[in-house]
């Protein structure tokens, strides 16, 4: 220990008495610890290779695979928190480096990294392979001695960007965020020539190989990563911080190793030793068959408790290092099983029913791209395609003009059968658009860098929910000047990979070690839970397509989790699967044998078509109609006497109409019932259903009224009960104002209009004791007709202070955009190439004060034509009203 002491001293000394203005490590060390860094990982890359080499018994330079490298320990540590490992593996960079040091800080949802590298480095070679790796711009910038490149790393899925910047010099590399890069460069110091190793080890006795500090942010494991995992695994507290260290031989020799954790909970730490003292021995013979290596690390390290902090500490010999791969599929197996706590209000909570899979994937033993239908002949295709492609059929689904980008968007879906054998969405067809062109056979398509529209996108072909077809949706973006009519040819195929000969094995045991193997093909069991297990697949040629748990009658479960990870360096593929219910099976499905095919299509036009034949109708030109012939006509009419079918609610008569209440509340979905939940909370009431009452207005068959969206208005209130008065200030006043759509009805005399009144916060069906309000009919004088001549997405029509835009064009739909007063629009018609005047009925009419409006129009058949009516004068007849809760007869 004096030795040790006076060599540690003599090198301090020779420094100055300062290491840290002496060595670019202990700098760059405190620096990134600044600021409380989610991760520090510091790596001694080149002495940590060396040393792997040795233990092998190879040089460092040889071909002899070396168990680790910079880029695994990047790809490792880093890649599930978001880092740079992508650009530290750029080959000149992860060539010359000796030593890495990497801090992650939480930000929000993304983390942010900051790479400090050391060793020897060309910067013109740096950058030419950036150049080379990164898409984009990177742009170029001196910092005294160093050269500054900035880049956006753009994600080509989701579009997300990261501006990245670089400071490269012969002795240092620095990564970091744009933002954030000038100011750590300035906190490092200019990049200064490292130390000899050995002085530098003098100084610090023991530098380490491999160190890494996780710190949690928030309460559990969420910012911790494989080591916390680890720690916690069948552990009750939760960590605030673990750290892992080794160190390379020293004075002393071997490799020393330390483990240190902190609970959250400090009054955790002493039992928590206790128990670990106590189960090692259960542990590490537990873990011998199945993980020998972290076995092995774990029975040489003595746990101890100081502080508050959990150690465990030892040494290894430096041929242990050979097996840190390994270790860290050992951790990763120990730290994937680890028991997930279920969240308050999930149905992990709530009383266990068997769970099994609705729509499980389908394996044959043998199958064949000859066996696959096409489109058409298989059961549940019904719908309506414009191009088959082998069992696929291809259509254009809809064609917009984006408000924003002005461009001309072509929304085109392949659909297809439900293919045994194949597992959603990895394995699933994929729908490829490889041109779209004008009739010169120029490519018409933008070319996004990311996104679903760039044109190097490809869409798998998935299963719909509760349906036995699988499909696939993708958005062709064109140049800001095409038109639908420019369109000559959209060309693409579908891609797919189909295994043909399949094993299916099933657990016999359910052991922790069973191997799942047959016909060259093998899943080994490494951790058994009640209700989840962990698997790893060793390299060969049979791929696992699919692995599940069963129940007790061999039927797949439905999942709460999967994880799945693959080592590229091993080949050793890892993955986890938790669920509901309790195991009985694991079932492993493998592909011996896979063929591919491609389904080639080609559509001469982009025009949505229709699914089925058009649909005509006589006529819905305004018809001139009079107050003075309403009241002749309608005006003695009692609301009362129009039939009413079943038993309602309750009802009430305005005028010549009735007005007929079917329910008060009724279920919403889930997102809607928890939020509708939580306002009933705050309000001190306890319904279960909240406020949403569904009627039904009857009406006499008044000229114009069918097709005249606006013609009708209701406005209604609530009135609350005697004892819902009292709580003064627990409800708020209630007011809907709707739009009436009155209908033909097959078999009755009048029309009908069905309204579903949309749900209201804290007020429950028993604190109503009646529904008042007014029905405002109205009657146009004269209108104005719009036409669109050329039903080309984008077209517009205007007059005065109204302007329509037809925004969508789709299968027997179309959308306009409304500019001004919604209650001035009339109708909308819609004719073919023939002049005849198509079925067409708005699909919903909100009442909105607002300037603009979207508004969506059902039509049987493909629009050539479509005419706007607006009403310019209107009659207005209001009718007051009251639905009576107490008296279910008319009031």
């Amino acid at each position: 220990m004096f030795v040790v002491a006076a060599v540690s001293w003599l090198g301090l000394r020779e420094w100055g008495g300062d290491p840290e203005a002496r060595d670019p490590l202990l700098r760059a060390h405190r620096v990134l610890a600044e600021g409380s860094p989610s991760a520090l990982v510091q790596v001694g890359v080149g002495q940590l290779l060396a040393l792997t080499a040795e233990a092998s018994g190879a040089s460092a330079g040889s071909d002899t695979p070396i168990a680790v490298s910079l880029g695994d320990v990047a790809g490792l540590l880093l890649d599930p928190l978001g880092a740079v490992s992508d650009v530290v593996q750029v080959s000149p960079l992860a060539a010359g480096t000796a030593d890495a040091m990497f801090a992650v800080h939480p930000e929000g949802g993304a983390p942010k990294v900051q790479a400090v590298l050391f060793g020897r480095f060309e910067p013109d070679a740096v950058e030419a392979a950036l150049r080379d790796a990164v898409e984009g711009e990177l742009r170029k910038r001196e910092r005294g001695i160093e050269r500054l490149l900035d880049f956006i790393e753009i994600d080509p899925e989701t579009c997300d960007q990261a501006a990245w910047a670089i400071a490269l010099s012969p002795q240092r590399v620095v990564i970091a965020s744009q933002q954030s890069l000038d100011d750590l460069l300035t906190r490092l110091g200019p990049p200064m020539h490292m130390p000899p190793r050995a002085r530098w080890q003098l100084a610090q006795v023991a530098p380490p190989l491999l160190s890494v500090e996780w710190r949690s942010q928030k309460t559990g494991t969420q910012w911790l990563h494989p080591l916390g995992r680890l720690l916690e695994a069948g552990n009750r507290s939760s960590l605030r911080s673990a750290s892992l260290r080794i160190a390379g031989p020293g004075v002393l020799g071997g490799l020393e190793v330390s483990v240190e954790a902190t609970p959250s909970n400090p009054a955790d730490a002493e039992p928590l030793v206790a128990e670990l003292s106590a189960s090692r021995a259960d542990v590490v013979e537990r873990w011998k068959p199945r993980m020998p290596v972290l076995a092995g690390w774990y029975e040489a390290l003595e746990v101890s408790l100081s502080d508050g902090v959990i150690a465990w500490r030892g040494q290894r010999e430096v041929e242990w290092l050979r097996s840190l791969g390994d270790l860290a599929l050992d951790a990763l197996v120990v730290a994937a099983s680890a028991p997930r706590a279920p969240a308050a209000g999930s149905l992990a909570e709530v009383e266990r029913v068997d769970r099994v899979e609705p729509w499980p994937a389908r394996f044959l033993k043998e199958q064949s791209l000859e066996r696959l239908p096409a489109y058409g002949e298989a059961r549940g295709q019904a719908l309506a395609v414009d191009r088959a492609a082998g069992p696929f059929g291809i259509r254009i689904e809809g064609v917009r003009r984006e408000a924003e980008s002005k461009r001309l968007e072509v929304e085109l879906h392949a659909i297809g059968p439900s293919i045994s054998n194949l597992t959603d969405p990895d394995t699933s067809p994929r729908l490829v658009i490889d041109r779209v062109e004008d009739r010169g056979g120029r490519e018409l398509r933008t070319n996004p860098r990311c996104g679903p529209k760039r044109r190097t996108a490809t869409v798998p072909l998935v299963t719909e929910l509760l349906d036995a077809r699988i499909r696939g949706r993708a958005l062709l973006e064109l140049e800001r000047s095409a038109k639908l009519s420019q369109i000559a040819k959209i060309a693409g195929h579908v891609a797919l990979d189909l295994p043909v000969r399949t094993v299916r094995i099933v657990s016999s045991e359910l052991e922790a070690g069973e191997v799942l193997e047959s016909s060259g093909a093998s899943l080994e069991l490494a951790w058994i839970g009640e209700r989840s297990f962990t698997y790893r697949v060793p390299p060969q040629q049979a791929r696992l397509i699919a692995v599940r748990g069963l129940n007790s009658e061999r039927q797949p479960l439905a999942a709460l989790e999967a994880w799945q990870w693959a080592d590229a360096r091993l080949g050793t593929e890892l993955g986890v699967r938790h669920y509901h219910d309790a195991l009985a099976y694991v079932e492993a499905i493998f592909a011996l044998e896979t063929h591919a095919a491609r389904y080639k299509f080609a559509l001469d036009s982009a025009l949505p078509g229709s699914l089925g034949s058009a649909d005509y109708v006589e006529s819905s030109q305004f018809i001139p109609y009079s107050e003075e012939q309403f009241e002749t006509e309608f005006g003695t009419i009692d609301g009362a006497d129009l039939e009413v079918d079943g038993a309602p609610l309750a009802t009430a008569s305005a005028g010549p109409f009735r007005l007929v209440l079917r329910t008060l509340s009724r279920e919403l979905t889930d997102a809607l019932a928890d939020e509708e939940r939580e306002r009933e909370s705050q309000a001190r009431t306890r319904s279960t259903k909240p406020l949403a009452p569904r009627l039904e207005v009857l009406t006499p068959k008044i000229p114009n009224l069918s097709y005249y969206a606006t013609g009708m208005e209701l406005d209604l209130r609530v009135q609350p009960t005697a004892e819902a008065s009292e709580r003064a200030g627990a409800l708020q006043p209630v007011r809907w104002e709707s739009f009436v759509p009155a209908r033909h009805r097959f078999g009755r005399p009048h029309l009908v209009a069905e309204i579903d009144l949309s749900p209201v916060a804290g007020w429950s069906p028993e604190s109503v004791a009646a529904l008042v309000g007014e029905l405002t009919l109205r009657l146009p004088e004269q209108v104005e007709v719009l036409a669109i001549e050329d039903v080309e997405p984008g077209a517009s029509v205007a007059s005065d202070e109204l302007r329509f835009t037809l925004s969508w064009l789709a299968r027997d739909q179309f959308s306009l955009h409304m500019r001004g007063d919604v209650s001035s629009f009339f109708s909308a018609r819609a004719f073919d190439d023939d002049g005849r005047e198509l079925a067409c009925q708005p699909l919903q009419m909100e009442r909105s004060r607002k300037p603009e409006h979207d508004l969506d129009f059902r039509v049987q058949g493909r629009p050539a034509r479509i005419e706007i009516q607006v009403a310019r004068e209107a009659v207005r007849k209001r009718y007051p009203l009251k639905i009576d809760l107490a008296d279910p007869g008319d009031s």
